[in-house]
């Protein structure tokens, strides 16, 4: 049996016009430079999601420290001088809080203080957000330029108190 196929001019240009020619070389170079651009989307998305994160969990720990500081203040009169706040990691922080002499010198003023900060503490930290504390008390001889080089570059507080 034969088969018989009629090729116009027009239908044979048509398909002819949709094919290319192309070598191992060029393919390859269209699949790396794929690669590529998917690669470059991926990282961008992934830092755009860690930057989100991130100023998520910095948000959390300006609003955990502050709420520390308002307790401290209310609750005891402590009057903190400043809050020191770095980032450890993406979803980790510390926190110094520069309180008076008085108050981190008395065993007992201090324990409140600390009890209190506990358990602030206690109800915001979770497995994916952790801010830790230390206290510091105020003094003259408070070194900003180390504070600041050990990673503090945050400080909540009066600006003419630093």
């Amino acid at each position: 049996m034969t088969t018989t196929y009629t090729i116009s001019k027009d239908s044979s240009a048509e398909a002819i016009r949709d094919k290319n020619w192309y070598s191992d070389d060029e393919l390859t170079d269209i699949k790396v430079d794929a690669f590529k651009a998917g690669q470059k989307a991926g990282e961008k998305h992934a830092n755009e999601q860690f930057k989100k994160d991130f100023d998520a969990n910095l948000k959390k720990a300006k609003t955990v420290a502050e709420k520390i500081y308002v307790h401290l203040a209310l609750g005891l009169k402590v009057n903190t001088k400043r809050i020191k706040l770095k980032h450890t990691f993406l979803n980790s922080f510390e926190a110094i809080f520069i309180v008076p002499s008085k108050d981190f010198l008395s065993s007992e003023r201090f324990h409140l203080i600390h009890s209190i900060s506990d358990r602030i503490l206690k109800e915001s930290n979770t497995a994916d957000f952790n801010l830790s504390i230390l206290f510091m008390a105020d003094s003259k001889k408070i070194n900003e330029d180390a504070f600041y080089a050990d990673g503090f570059h945050l400080t909540f507080g009066d600006k003419t108190n630093g």
